[in-house]
Parts: C-alpha cells; structure tokens; sequence
C-alpha cells in the first residue's frame, strides 16, 4: 500500500511540474535580440578540414550530410567522403561517368543513392562500392526535381510541374519505394500561418521531419522574413492540430521545426540575406539580418545554416578561401 502511495506521489509530482514548466514558458516575456552569438544555440561545433591528400581541392561544397562517423558532401558534381576527424576518404562518385545532381543516404539498405545524368540512379555502399544502376521513372507529366529525401523507409521526391493548358506551376512530392516504384502522389500547400499567404514560391526546397511527431514537411525559406516570428509563435501553437485543418497531405513551413529551436535562414530571399531563429526553452528569438556572430571559432558573422538533417537538429556553414574552405558541423543544443 505504501509502494503503491509513493508511485501515485511520483506520478502527481512529474504531471504538475511538467505543467508547471509549461505556464511557465507561456508566461515568460518574450525576448528579441537583434545580435545574437553562435555558443547561444550551438551544442557542438566541429571544423572539418578538407584536405584530400593532394589530390583535386574541394571547391563550393554543397549537399553536405553525414551518417554515422563519415560525411558526405558535393564539389564540382562530384561525391565525396570524409572522416568526421577530416580524414579524405576518397571519391565515390567520377566525374567523367556521373554528374552529381543530388543524392540521399539509405541508412536502412545501408546504401548511398545518387541521381545524375539526367535519369541515371547509382547505388553504392556507404564506403563507395558501386552495386547497381537503374533509371529514374519516367512521368507523363513531366516536371522538375526540385529536391529528394529518405525517410520511413520510402524515398519522397518533390517536384515542380508546369501544367500544359494554362502555364500554372504546381508542386507536388512523388512517395517510391527503395527501387523507386512510385507508390503515391501527394498535394502540397503552404502551411497554416494565421494569415493569406500572397505568394507560393517554393524557394530552396528541403525535406525534413518534425521530431516531436514524425510529420514530414517541407521547409522553405521565407520571402517575407518580417513576418517569421509571428509565424512562428502560430504555427507553435497550432501545429499539433494542423492536420485537422490542412488542405494539401504535406505542409511547406517557412521554419524548420526542431526540438528546441525554429530556424530559418537564407542568401537569396530579396534584397538582403536573413538568420532567424526561435528558442522555445527560452522564449527568445534572434534576428538577425547580418548573421550570428561565431565566437567559438571566430569567423565573424555566419549568415547561413544549411540543413544537414531531417529532424532540424544538424547544421552546416562554410568559411575560408574559394579553393581551400573548411565546413564547420553545428549540434544545436537540446
């Protein structure tokens, strides 16, 4: 009876605390900063050196992500490897058979898939092995691949189509299996903000994952970053029930949805460039049009983070010279 009488206590305990801690955050004053520093958000910052041995120098890196202790990243169409530590491990992908156009990690088959040469699919193991080639599926409606994930166990395609009869633009994402068998088509819209939203662009789409409930939307830098707070504090509120609402089957948020922080960022959202990012423990938020100052490895103003992961929890920025840069690999904190 006694055993029984603690547990209920412990029970009640956690229940009103966790209750507690959430009026808490509700009435907490919310703070805007207009300067902002990279050890506010950042959990852990790695430098990743990119150094290949002398052989041919990483140049505008892109698509970097990582699995497990390697990282992967895109220079000049060609796919490379790394050690977390920076050890080069070599090319996966040559460039006189494959231009690189995007690429996603199957962690599940244990499998890097990489899109090139127009309709050409290549699988490789995560160390490089080549062990199948296979055409993309061809689409009586045509269209452009604006970006491509994996995820659930099912690879997510988004595209943009120009219909025929009237010139309208329309994106959708196309669900495959793993030998890309389209499965499914879904709508896409933007997410409910609380206000008309006068322009759908779509701009540098990316596919990610709400950590909390396993939603897959779209992330898309806002055009109208004024307005990022305040959608941010309503998309918080209402998205755990947005799908009683939602009028297309994924979402395209202006944010990304972490565990703790919404972000968004960008170079070539109008006139200027933006960094926005909301802390949900703290109830701060930071805007900053001339980036976040790193004063952990002091490169002065970093005014991009590009996605690294699904769930918006890995970064990554570059600095250095144009042939000789290095990639610094951001853990925000939890």
């Amino acid at each position: 009876m006694k055993r029984a009488f603690l547990i209920l206590v412990l029970v009640m305990t956690s229940y009103y605390g966790y209750e507690a801690y959430q009026v808490y955050q509700r009435l907490s004053p919310l703070v805007c900063l207009t300067h902002g520093f990279l050890s506010d958000i950042a959990h852990r910052v790695t430098p990743l050196m990119l150094d290949t041995n002398g052989q041919e120098p990483i140049r505008k890196p892109t698509k970097v992500r990582s699995e497990g202790e390697r990282v992967y990243l895109v220079s000049e169409y060609t796919l490379h490897c790394f050690e977390k530590k920076g050890k080069y491990l070599g090319r996966i992908t040559q460039p006189e058979e494959i231009r690189v156009a995007d690429y996603i990690i199957d962690p599940v088959h244990g499998y890097l898939i990489v899109l090139g040469n127009e309709e050409d699919v290549y699988y490789y193991t995560l160390d490089g092995l080549l062990k199948y080639k296979t055409n993309f599926p061809a689409d009586e409606r045509g269209g452009r691949l604006k970006t491509i994930a994996c995820y659930d166990n099912r690879i997510w395609a988004m595209k943009e189509i120009e219909e025929a009869a009237t010139g309208r633009i329309q994106h959708v994402v196309v669900e495959y299996d793993f030998l890309f068998t389209e499965l499914n088509t879904h709508t896409l819209g933007y997410a409910d903000t609380g206000r008309e939203i006068p322009l759908f662009a779509c701009l540098d789409p990316v596919f990610s994952v709400a950590p909390d409930t396993g939603e897959l939307y779209i992330y898309s830098p806002a055009h109208t970053p004024q307005y990022l707070l305040r959608d941010t504090l309503y998309i918080r509120q209402h998205r755990p029930l947005a799908g009683m609402y939602a009028t297309a089957d994924i979402s395209v948020y202006p944010v990304r949805v972490g565990g703790r922080f919404y972000l968004s960022s960008s170079l070539s959202v109008g006139e200027h460039a933006y960094f926005y990012c909301y802390d949900q423990e703290t109830n701060r938020c930071w805007e900053l049009p001339d980036g976040i100052t790193d004063d952990l490895h002091h490169n002065g103003q970093i005014r991009h983070f590009y996605p690294m992961d699904l769930a918006g929890e890995q970064y990554w920025y570059t600095c250095g010279r144009e042939n000789d840069p290095v990639i610094y690999l951001v853990e925000l904190k939890s």
